[in-house]
């Protein structure tokens, strides 16, 4: 497979619930406290080597995952879904490397470990999956140009709350408005659309792109313009006593047509027929 530069580089492959733009280098060496009154101390950070860490993937689809962990014994990297690990080398300097050959294409999840310790890479994407902050690596395919970031009208996402009596608590809902929205009165169709089990609100837009891909569908007159509500469907409540947390899978289709979709319904411009 080869993929070229400027499909790497699109900006979708970079937009993250974290950040938008790249994710900074790594430091080569610990990090000092950004308090410290001891200006050797920060002059020695200011000047401090730093490295591309993560997943960098290559123009063959290639994955070099990368990992700065200085005293570690052991670095691996494994896909959930697939159960493939990957087992990094040190190469010096705290720097853990390894090239893992083209699977697949696509977002895919995967797991650090750092000395048999599962850890959050800083350096890596990070979405939400399996019910807690996960790293991922997207491998775009040439094929598929339609989820890419275009010069193209692009629609609004917003993120609304609103007070749930089913659940007693405030939820939250993801809300793609097309373009042109804003400026008009047109009424328009909704999509409720939800995500697995162990994702939440934000899987369909980060990784899954669903405004871009509109963006382009609109544009390309493949579709006519709709409202899209990404709602929470992992409910939580907490217990009558006790701390403890607990998954109300049951609840969820009452907190979406009694709490939900009337908020909706109230806010937007949406079509009754």
């Amino acid at each position: 497979m080869k993929i070229k530069k400027e499909l790497l580089e699109n900006r979708v492959f970079t937009e993250t619930p974290t950040q938008f733009a790249k994710l900074a280098p790594d430091h080569l060496i610990p990090l000092v406290d950004q308090r410290s009154k001891d200006h050797k101390s920060r002059q020695a950070l200011a000047h401090s080597g730093t490295i591309d860490s993560g997943v960098l993937v290559q123009e063959n689809g290639d994955i070099l995952f990368r990992f700065v962990a200085p005293g570690a014994k052991s670095v691996t990297a494994t896909f959930f879904q697939e159960q493939i690990r990957v087992d990094l080398h040190d190469i010096g300097n705290g720097i853990w490397e390894a090239l893992f050959p083209f699977h697949f294409v696509g977002p895919k999840i995967f797991q650090w470990k750092v000395d048999d310790v599962c850890v959050l890479h800083a350096h890596s994407p990070i979405c939400f999956a399996y019910g807690a902050p996960v790293n991922y690596v997207d491998i775009p395919d040439p094929e598929m140009d339609f989820l890419l970031i275009k010069d193209v009208p692009h629609g609004s996402v917003c993120h609304e709350y609103f007070f749930s009596p089913t659940t007693g608590n405030w939820e939250t809902a993801i809300v793609y408005t097309p373009p042109g929205y804003e400026t008009g009165e047109q009424m328009y169709p909704v999509l409720y659309l939800q995500h697995g089990a162990g994702a939440g609100e934000t899987s369909w837009i980060w990784p899954g792109k669903a405004n871009f891909i509109l963006d382009n569908l609109l544009a390309e007159r493949r579709c006519k313009p709709f409202i899209v509500v990404m709602a929470d469907g992992m409910l939580r409540t907490a217990e009558d006593q006790g701390p403890n947390i607990l998954m109300r899978f049951d609840g969820f289709t009452k907190m979406l047509l009694l709490d939900c979709m009337p908020y909706i319904e109230q806010k937007y411009r949406i079509r009754q027929d």
